[in-house]
């Protein structure tokens, strides 16, 4: 499938990260790609209800603002796919590197998936927690492997049964970690379906410093490159000799 052919959501906060739409607008449009903003959910239009409905009372207490909003987000991307009868989509958070390799092996990893009939749940594109198939269990030809952990939700798609297992997990269960660690708490229970594409195709910018991180500061602004490209190497490294 052409990579031009699939919904694309963008997650992005509507004032205050500019530089962070330029950069969607530069990336994407090199690319040729089309793409929609997820605006809703941001810090001053969380709603009580929705609070309610979806997290749990110790959300608040244990994270941040900025997490419940990224979260929101999310979940407010799968309830966007299912209204707007969408087979799925792919989600990305506006910090979002993509390799000039997407485009091809996005679109080899879907055809692989639907023909392997592994398209009812996550399929994660992104390196950004360091966390990759050995080189001992790739197979040629093979982009899809069963994810042992969640691996973010910065570059992701969800197919439309993906993202109504998501919605249905969030009501029933209440939301109450980050979103990338309740998607695996989703996986680990058998309710969703997770994936994760060898060669891994992008990176959260916040990570490498290319952006500040919305959420946390983990190192100086200067330090973050240096530190985030020798873990991705060591690890790298490690994996190819496992």
């Amino acid at each position: 499938m052409e990579t031009g052919q699939v919904n694309i959501i963008v997650l992005h906060v509507e004032h205050g990260y500019e530089d962070r739409e330029r950069h969607i607008e530069r990336m994407l449009g090199r690319m040729g790609l089309k793409w929609e903003w997820m605006l809703d959910g941001d810090i001053p239009k969380l709603r009580k209800e929705d609070e309610e409905r979806w997290f749990a009372p110790s959300f608040r207490e244990t994270h941040t603002l900025a997490e419940m909003s990224c979260a929101m987000k999310h979940l407010l991307a799968c309830r966007r796919i299912i209204d707007a009868g969408m087979p799925g989509a792919l989600i990305l958070e506006d910090d979002i590197v993509l390799s000039k390799r997407f485009p091809r092996i996005f679109g080899a990893s879907l055809e692989e998936a639907r023909r392997e009939g592994r398209d009812g749940g996550i399929i994660s594109y992104e390196d950004t927690r360091l966390q990759f198939v050995p080189r001992s269990q790739r197979e040629r030809g093979r982009y899809l492997y069963e994810g042992k952990n969640d691996r973010m939700t910065g570059c992701m798609y969800i197919s439309a049964e993906g993202a109504r297992k998501v919605l249905e997990g969030a009501e029933k269960l209440k939301v109450d970690r980050p979103i990338d660690n309740f998607h695996n708490l989703l996986r680990s229970r058998g309710e969703l379906p997770y994936y994760w594409c060898q060669p891994t195709v992008a990176t959260q910018g916040s990570f490498t410093g290319l952006f500040p991180s919305a959420i946390t500061k983990r190192y100086p602004q200067w330090l973050t490159p240096l530190v985030w490209g020798f873990k991705i190497n060591y690890k790298k490294l490690l994996y190819n000799l496992r």
